[in-house]
């Protein structure tokens, strides 16, 4: 099983998308090269340096069958946040296979609407609000998008009641 998963930030500010094998070798070589000063990221260098590694969280953010499959919802995730300027990827691409399939402007689409879908929101206030995407809603709430907000979600956990809302779910 093949996992694209998120690098983030604690404050959830800068993140970094990757996709392996084996998530706990990859994190601790992440980490390792930081802490030797050899990462080969400047980005994810220089906040290590600044800050050191309880800064940084690793979350799953899918799981495929295949290297391509994961590859090809790598570069969709690549491609979501590719334009905000805190994105540490070097490099636009997930893969070096010019030839894959997320440079079909349709194929693109789909996999960007499968991580793009809206969230309901009831707030405690009454306030009911539907954000557009995952992204939004954490947001509005101040939350993870990678670690928080998809408990919650899911119904794994409860704590937004905290955050002064009722209910959350996909819309």
């Amino acid at each position: 099983m093949y996992s694209v998963y998120v690098m983030s930030s604690a404050d959830n500010k800068n993140v970094y998308v990757g996709s392996t094998k084996d998530l706990k070798s990859r994190a601790w070589k992440h980490m390792n090269a930081c802490k030797r000063g050899k990462h080969v990221n400047y980005r994810v260098q220089a906040l290590y340096n600044s800050v050191g590694p309880e800064f940084f969280e690793f979350d799953v953010l899918s799981e495929h069958a295949t290297k391509a499959e994961a590859l090809e919802y790598e570069q969709a995730w690549v491609d979501y946040y590719g334009a905000h300027p805190t994105v540490w990827n070097l490099m636009n691409i997930a893969t070096e296979n010019v030839n894959c399939s997320m440079t079909n402007p349709e194929v693109v689409a789909k996999r960007l609407a499968a991580v793009s879908k809206p969230v309901y929101v009831k707030w405690a206030d009454g306030r009911e609000i539907t954000y557009p995407s995952r992204r939004d809603a954490a947001k509005a709430i101040g939350c993870s998008e990678f670690s928080t907000l998809p408990r919650w979600l899911k119904g794994e956990s409860t704590t937004f009641y905290k955050r002064g809302i009722d209910e959350i779910r996909w819309a």
